[in-house]
């Protein structure tokens, strides 16, 4: 007999728990254990996280916003800032991260594409910047006092008693945050509760934490890092924010009781080369996990060398975080080609490199990696023929080219999607091209990433004037920060007098690549 269905379709019977659900679910286990510090000086256990999670909510729903609706917040990395995400997803509503380096002009443009209801705003680090979006949305909140909006924080806190029922479901969209597109046009990416719920109980199953967590999160949670905090919670362990990475200060609390850390290679970089580290007692680290860019094999030699067997790789994107994942083990000294590798699917996820037609190739052979499971997003807002186009055939294609050895590790080679990956911030050549091309004196330009020992990858510009017109290097370099921020802007910039072209009069970027890249196997860093 079939199980029964609701009035919309659904079958409550076996309906999977919402990301909510989770948090909620994690915070009721360990009432009385410390859940979180931030370095405002505040410190919540459990069940004091969980009743500010309800009064935020209240608040929100207060002010307006209902289910379906959108949320968009600019945080740094603080609790209250958490507490927002999660209450807006408890109402129902859909949560926007507005990405703290971003420019003035893509805040705006993800505030009108996104349709958001609500601002949130902290104003310890970007109180001018929210005056400049209050303009664009019909609401605004702020976190900490300013003169332009009412003060979540303070208006949440003294709710007494605030009601606790959620109206969040399996099927809301729960997360639409946006990246960039090789057409210079950003996407937003849809995560439901189902596919956040997922994509948590998979990394907290698979990754190999600390039978006891204290996590510190030194880069946002409104992106990479903020996906290991339900897993945390889930297992009972406290976390520790920082506004910004700060070697000092990651040492001091490594050597205070840090054992887990999120970290993107340039951070790693960073630290490894840092006067202290040589010196520091590291031993209270357990797991190091890197992501968001593939690491240099020889300073991931160094590192592992440095910490020990603690590191974790974790290949993914917006799209999908667990596409592969190497775990300690596999970091294997004895076999110096699987440091080239980004490891193997989790379980409970399908990663494989396909042709064309979505048919695995034999070993060795490279082609696109492709994945499916439940983690993978829903589509892109409002853009169904490129979520058609990535969304193939009951596989995502990632954009990205690899190979896989017998063993089945998976092994990056470069990408078709035309990304730069620089301290583990995703910059579309595009984009910037698109900025270069605006100055007067511009004919033609294009972008590539070259390998940086620091950045992993930098943005090079090829410039080609105008004839009769000239300008500066300067005058470009601040035309991108000013348009796109300072993570995009060129760190180098040629001046040519022509673009290599293909036999199709395209650019070809394999050629301005090549005398970066050296012809090396894998042309990503």
């Amino acid at each position: 007999m079939p199980s029964p269905t609701d009035a919309s379709g659904h079958d409550p019977l076996h309906q999977s728990p919402g990301y909510a659900d989770l948090v909620m679910q994690g915070l009721r286990r360990w009432p009385d254990r410390v859940a979180v510090i931030d370095a405002t000086g505040l410190t919540l256990t459990y069940k004091t996280l969980e009743q500010r999670i309800w009064q935020f909510a209240g608040v929100l729903a207060a002010n307006g916003l209902q289910k379906g609706q959108g949320l968009a917040q600019l945080a740094s990395n603080r609790i209250d800032g958490f507490i927002t995400m999660i209450a807006s997803m408890v109402v129902g509503a859909r949560y926007t991260p507005l990405h703290p380096m971003g420019s003035l002009n893509d805040q705006r443009f993800i505030l009108k594409d996104a349709e958001i209801s609500i601002l949130v705003v902290d104003t310890i680090d970007f109180k001018t910047r929210g005056r400049n979006l209050v303009d664009s949305v019909p609401t605004v909140l702020s976190l900490g006092t300013c003169d332009y909006a009412a003060d979540l924080v303070d208006i949440a806190t003294s709710m007494i008693d605030p009601a606790r029922l959620s109206a969040s479901s399996p099927t809301d969209i729960s997360w639409l945050t946006y990246t960039g597109g090789t057409t210079g046009q950003q996407k937003g990416v849809i995560l439901t509760q189902a596919n956040m719920a997922a994509s948590c109980l998979i990394s907290t199953a698979e990754w190999e934490w600390p039978e006891q967590i204290s996590y510190l999160a030194c880069s946002p949670i409104s992106h990479a890092a903020g996906f290991l905090v339900t897993p945390t919670l889930l297992k009972g362990g406290t976390i520790t924010l920082l506004p910004g990475f700060d070697p000092d200060r990651i040492i001091d609390l490594i050597e205070d009781g840090i054992n887990t850390l999120f970290l993107v290679p340039t951070m790693i970089y960073a630290l490894l080369d840092h006067p202290r580290i040589q010196d520091a007692d590291l031993s209270n680290l357990e797991l190091l996990v890197y992501a968001s860019a593939p690491m240099s094999p020889p300073r991931l030699r160094d590192a592992l060398h440095l910490f020990g067997p603690v590191m974790m790789q974790c290949y993914g994107q917006t799209e999908n975080i667990h596409l592969t994942m190497m775990r300690k083990s596999e970091h294997d000294f004895l076999k110096q080609e699987r440091l080239l590798s980004c490891g193997r699917p989790p379980a409970g996820m399908q990663t494989e490199i396909l042709n064309e037609d979505n048919l695995p190739v034999p070993v060795g052979e490279i082609a696109e990696v492709c994945a499916r499971g439940p983690s993978v997003m829903s589509g892109y807002w409002k853009q169904p023929e490129t979520t058609q186009q990535t969304l193939n055939n009951g596989w995502l294609r990632t954009g990205d080219l690899g190979r896989k050895d017998e063993e089945g590790f998976i092994y990056l080679v470069d990408r078709t999607k035309d990304v730069i990956i620089s301290g583990g911030f995703n910059i579309y050549p595009k984009e910037v091209e698109n900025v270069l091309q605006s100055h007067p004196a511009v004919s033609n330009s294009a972008v590539i990433g070259a390998p940086d020992e620091k950045w992993g990858e930098r943005v090079v510009a090829f410039v080609v004037w105008k004839s009769g017109k000239t300008g500066t290097r300067d005058d470009l370099v601040e035309l991108v920060r000013d348009e796109k921020g300072p993570i995009q802007a060129p760190k180098e910039i040629h001046f040519v007098n022509e673009l290599p072209l293909t036999s199709l009069g395209k650019i070809d970027k394999q050629a301005l690549r090549t005398g970066f890249w050296h012809n090396q196997e894998r042309m990503v860093n």
